[in-house]
């Protein structure tokens, strides 16, 4: 006679889980999906469930935010002094150069398109500014060659 006994037992587990019974978090954290979060520091909970904080950074109080000297582009905190893909300002990318002070350095045998395009180019190889700054060859199967559009 133990099996009504037994029915019964699981047929109240099952109402329940199937009425959106949860387990209480604890307290200072707020449920996100089917975990716990402190959205006080969690790094992909920060201020809300869901809102990622950027790769480098923290969660404090809710907000995120990047060490000192580092700046958010892309998902990314960064060191707009020295990174090569943002230097200066996010997105300002040096190209064939060096990032020294937020500032794009050329290397030798490459030329400094800014403002035409923001990064250094080699005039003698490169498809977007083929000769001079700006030249773009113009077909999708062309190449630049000691400073000339070919095909």
């Amino acid at each position: 006679m133990r099996r009504p006994a037994l029915a019964l037992a699981a047929l109240a587990l099952a109402t329940s889980l199937l009425s959106g019974c949860e387990e209480k978090c604890p307290a200072g954290q707020a449920r996100c999906g089917s975990v716990c979060k402190d959205l006080d520091t969690a790094f992909d909970a920060c201020g809300a469930c869901g809102h990622t904080c950027p790769s480098g950074a923290s969660c404090q109080a809710g907000v995120c935010g990047c060490p000192v000297g580092q700046t958010a582009c892309g998902g990314t905190c960064v060191n707009l002094q020295t990174d090569v893909a943002h230097c200066g300002a996010c997105s300002h990318a040096c190209g064939a150069g060096t990032c020294s002070g937020g500032t794009c350095t050329c290397q030798a045998g490459a030329t400094d398109c800014t403002p035409l395009e923001p990064m250094c180019r080699d005039l003698q190889a490169d498809v977007t500014s083929c000769g001079t700054c700006g030249n773009a060859c113009g077909r999708t199967d062309g190449i630049c060659a000691g400073g000339t559009c070919a095909c």
